[in-house]
């Protein structure tokens, strides 16, 4: 199945040549939530030169078989494999990895693969990309090439993606794309329930992921919002 590249997907990856070429090589693409940044990200294998072997680092387990499937309707004669868990993955030439898996402090898997093997290193949420984890595996690599992609280049944390990336290659936000027409006009809606939230604790400047689903997912807030 071969992927239609939208206009500004093929810009990112020119954008991307453009800046290998004058030696940036720790890049980052920062597109809305619905732009298509795996379809982009897939396309780096036959666009970029010499980008194989290719790792992709995710922390979502959907996130892992989609960037897979992605990356074989676009290159289908490539072998890619998945690093997670139960699922074992050999040298080949695109491993999708669970960053979880990969960069466990105790990890032994990391290992098996030569800290040179990887030319390219994707990393999809790379507003991630700053926690120990990651760290722990882009420190032990050494790609020729790092690319994150991500949505939110601001970390809550304070903590500066400056420090893994060189410089942000690609941008659009999502009003350029609702004007071009590749995503949908935002339409918001308020209604009113008796939650009450003000227990839920935060977390550098958030809140607490799992008290604030236990306090809002609730069959009776449920309805309220279907309706």
């Amino acid at each position: 199945m071969n992927i239609q590249l939208r206009p500004y997907q093929t810009e990112a990856l020119q954008s991307i040549q453009l800046h290998l070429d004058r030696g940036v090589n720790k890049q980052l693409v920062v597109l809305p939530t619905g732009s298509g940044k795996t379809v982009i990200f897939s396309n780096i294998p036959q666009t970029i030169k010499d980008s194989l072997p290719m790792l992709v680092l995710a922390h979502r387990g959907e996130l892992l078989t989609q960037a897979k499937e992605k990356i074989l309707w676009s290159n289908p004669h490539l072998d890619v494999q998945i690093e997670k868990a139960e699922n074992t993955a050999e040298l080949c030439d695109v491993v999708v990895a669970s960053v979880p898996t990969l960069g466990r402090a105790d990890s032994e898997r990391i290992k098996k693969y030569p800290k040179d093997y990887f030319k390219t290193i994707i990393v999809d949420e790379a507003h991630h990309a700053a926690a120990e984890t990651y760290r722990r595996i882009l420190d032990y690599f050494q790609p020729t090439f790092l690319l994150g992609v991500t949505a939110t280049p601001q970390r809550s944390d304070s903590v500066r993606l400056t420090d893994i990336f060189d410089e942000i290659t690609y941008y659009k936000t999502i009003q350029d794309l609702i004007k071009e027409g590749y995503l949908c006009r935002l339409i918001g809606y308020r209604i009113q329930t008796d939650t009450d939230i003000s227990e839920v604790e935060t977390s550098h400047g958030d809140y607490i992921a799992s008290q604030l689903e236990e306090t809002i997912n609730t069959p009776l807030r449920n309805a309220t919002v279907v309706k």
